[in-house]
């Protein structure tokens, strides 16, 4: 087998993102056949016929992928990011679970992570703290504290840097300046939401931008949900704070439900319905967890990762709709 260095791997798997090769059972067959070097080489070879290709490529030339990944490379260089792969220390290695049970599945489409921030931002040790963008004062005061003190207690809060609850869970981590990581739903390039704009600069300055969407990608309601997924396939636990019966982190709930990670519910008000989603989750999902406070989030991380489950101090209370222990 020929050994390729780390600038080929990342070149390669940057080029395939293009292509949408988690979603595309074909690729997925050739990069296992193949590995992203070789998929890549396979693809662009001279001597390839147009109908080899035509399954692989949606009806784009080699010359044309090419020239798309020559553009790839400086946009990459343009918004100050860089590309991580599966053979960087810093790669999020939950990932990997995912990615080597079913790659045709949305989170396991991460080929590689475009990155912007610190590099020795923390990714081993992460929990996403998500919910509804249309929170109530209740879900912000809940979330705030709860981020505060995972992030005092050397978690790094990962959420996608949407309104609502996600931004309240970055801001309470920042507030105790601990780690914090975005994901976003579009390019590296793009800080979305606009009205979010200055706590993601926040971020890319003391914490990590990532996406797993080339630069040049818009947001879309599609991306929206590989990203709420993707959410819950690179962090340890997925915790939701409060969800409408629609809302979009109900499928990072699922998905952490799903790969047997802790998938953790903070109850509301019955007459909420900002906390419908959470109370339909429980009645129906197997394997949710209500938290009343982050001693019970951190003793569901423990024991999902078989550690010994934080001592449990008096003086955590449970959170009142109030907001007030």
């Amino acid at each position: 087998m020929t050994d390729h260095t780390l600038d080929d791997l990342r070149e390669a798997r940057a080029v395939l993102s293009m292509l949408g090769c988690g979603h595309h059972a074909a690729l997925h067959e050739l990069l296992i056949q193949r590995g992203p070097v070789g998929a890549l080489a396979w693809l662009t070879a001279t001597n390839r016929s147009a109908r080899d290709r035509s399954m692989y490529l949606d009806g784009m030339t080699a010359d044309k992928l090419h020239t798309r990944a020559t553009a790839l490379r400086q946009a990459t260089r343009h918004a100050g990011a860089r590309v991580l792969i599966p053979e960087d220390q810093q790669w999020p290695q939950q990932l990997d679970d995912l990615i080597n049970v079913d790659f045709t599945q949305a989170p396991a489409a991460a080929l590689c992570l475009w990155a912007r921030g610190r590099s020795d931002a923390q990714l081993q040790q992460m929990v996403a703290v998500t919910g509804s963008r249309a929170a109530t004062s209740y879900g912000i005061t809940v979330t705030t504290r709860l981020a505060g003190e995972l992030a005092d207690a050397g978690w790094t809060v990962a959420a996608s840097g949407g309104y609502g609850i996600d931004a309240a869970a970055l801001r309470g981590a920042l507030a105790v300046n601990g780690q914090t990581v975005a994901l976003l739903p579009c390019g590296i390039d793009r800080l979305y939401p606009d009205g979010n704009h200055s706590l993601l600069q926040r971020i890319a300055a003391t914490g990590l931008l990532l996406s797993a969407y080339p630069p040049g990608t818009s947001p879309s309601r599609e991306l929206l949900a590989g990203t709420a997924r993707l959410l819950a396939a690179m962090t340890s636990g997925t915790l939701v704070v409060e969800a409408g019966s629609r809302s979009g982190s109900l499928i990072s709930l699922r998905e952490a439900a799903v790969h047997d990670r802790p998938a953790m519910v903070v109850p509301g008000p019955v007459t909420s319905a900002m906390s419908a989603g959470i109370h339909r989750a429980l009645r129906q999902q197997a394997g949710i967890r209500v938290v009343r406070n982050s001693t019970d989030v951190l003793a569901d991380l423990a024991a999902a990762s078989g550690d010994q489950p934080p001592t449990v101090n008096e003086s955590d209370t449970a959170v009142t709709e109030t907001g007030r222990p």
